[in-house]
């Protein structure tokens, strides 16, 4: 849900994430499709990437659900990869 007072630049934040979240997980799925043997290093890369992009999921699902509280395992998450 989206606040109709709140105005143009939230609106466009609000939007921004998923998407980015979206370019983020395509990055992610390139680098597993183009790589023959995989580094330690680009497979802990890799595993960030795609825990930022659940973690933040998860947490716009339980903002709009209005379910989400501070100090759960979603932040954990979402602060460990970034």
């Amino acid at each position: 849900m989206v606040d109709v007072s709140a105005g143009v630049l939230s609106f466009v934040v609000a939007l921004a994430y998923p998407l980015l979240d979206l370019a983020l997980l395509l990055m992610v799925l390139r680098m597993l499709a183009g790589r023959a043997s995989l580094h330690p290093a680009y497979l802990l890369l890799m595993s960030a990437m795609l825990i930022e992009v659940v973690t933040d999921f998860v947490y716009g699902v339980r903002v709009v659900e209005g379910t989400y509280v501070g100090g759960e395992l979603t932040d954990v998450g979402r602060h460990c990869c970034t």
